[in-house]
């Protein structure tokens, strides 16, 4: 450093010997045995903590990048598709038990290691252990039951954990652990039982689909006052799988129409034993804010997927009591709409309700 070069220079001339070096902070015994760890900067601690795990998720993804790349070089086309797949899990790699060095600071800067220590990797092992099994419980719990709708949940049940299984599996194979869990199911298994489902529960119903929705206090842009109790109901003449979606001036919100986790919150699915008949999908207070509403059924032949909803915002609102979500009836469309008219799916309808409700 420039600020000790004259000094020194002057001293040896002296004939004496050269100042010590400023020390070097040590570095822990567990970051230097850390077989994930990357070092990230900042202008503060906070920035530098943030820099490092960013790094250290891109060096985790540049691995399983390189090993998809070098397995499947020779197949092309497969080769680009898996490399595609590992830049998805980029944003989605999966970190747990991630510590940090003690930040060294210089004229102002800082300078962090995020690493995963060797006593925290045993915590991929169990994470990868707990979701085999809830993955497996949910497959065989899927083929237990008798009912469409309690199929699906579980088969997409399945399929979720799956996809869960693979983030941190992501991780377990960077870190060359042992012992690694395996699957008793693969994704396509998953899918043609899903498929299989489908096909069983009398998803080829002859006859033109149709999708209502309806109410007990009429359908014919009825008028709802503060306190009605209204009963919402849906018909379906072929199997599938639908969402509620309400709409007034203020927000955007869900109907928990389904009777699952996640997104099966929010998912019905309908089996030929449903089909044909109004099923009642719930009771509903009127509440403020009144004015104008619409209520969509948005009906599929298929499952909803996960990305449906990523861009949506759900979150839910203790005010309201009900599931909202950050974006308008575009946005909405655009996710549950337009990616199936983009694949030719063309077994989907919306129907729509409007209403009134007021305070007398």
């Amino acid at each position: 450093m420039l600020k000790y070069l004259i000094p020194a220079l002057l001293f040896l001339g002296c004939g004496g010997e050269a100042p010590p070096k400023p020390e070097t902070p040590k570095v822990s015994k567990e970051v230097l045995d850390s077989k994930a760890k990357s070092e990230g900067y900042g202008d503060s601690k906070e920035e530098a903590k943030a820099d490092a795990l960013r790094s250290l998720i891109s060096k985790i993804f540049i691995e399983v990048k390189s090993s998809f790349f070098l397995e499947e070089g020779i197949a092309g086309f497969k080769a680009f598709k898996n490399m595609k797949k590992s830049l998805k899990a980029k944003s989605s790699s999966s970190l747990i038990g991630v510590e940090y060095s003690e930040p060294k600071s210089e004229n102002g800067f800082f300078t962090v290691t995020a690493y995963i220590s060797s006593e925290t990797e045993n915590l991929y092992l169990k994470k990868l252990e707990t979701l085999k099994s809830s993955l497996e419980k949910n497959f065989k719990t899927a083929t237990e039951k008798k009912k469409f709708d309690e199929k699906i949940v579980y088969l997409q049940g399945a399929m979720e954990k799956w996809e869960e299984f693979h983030k941190y599996l992501h991780v377990a194979n960077f870190l060359k652990l042992q012992n690694i869990p395996e699957l008793a199911f693969s994704k396509e298994e998953i899918r043609a039982e899903l498929a299989r489902v489908e096909i069983d529960f009398g998803n080829a119903e002859s006859g033109n689909l149709e999708a209502k929705i309806t109410t007990n206090l009429g359908n014919q842009n009825p008028s709802f006052a503060k306190g009605d109790s209204v009963e919402i109901y849906a018909h379906l003449t072929r199997s599938g799988c639908f969402v509620v979606i309400g709409y007034s001036k203020e927000v955007s919100y869900f109907l928990e129409v389904g009777n699952g986790d996640g997104i099966f919150k929010f998912v019905k699915c309908v089996g030929s034993d449903e089909v044909g008949k109004d099923f009642l999908l719930g009771k509903f207070n009127v509440s403020p804010p009144f004015g104008e509403e619409k209520l969509d059924l948005i009906y599929t032949k298929n499952q909803f997927r996960n990305e449906d909803f990523e861009k949506l915002g759900v979150s839910y609102s203790s005010q309201l009591g009900v599931y909202t979500m950050g974006v308008g009836e575009k946005e909405v469309l655009d996710a549950f709409v337009k990616s199936r008219l983009l694949t030719l799916e063309r077994d989907f309808q919306i129907s729509s309700l409007r209403f009134t409700t007021s305070k007398e």
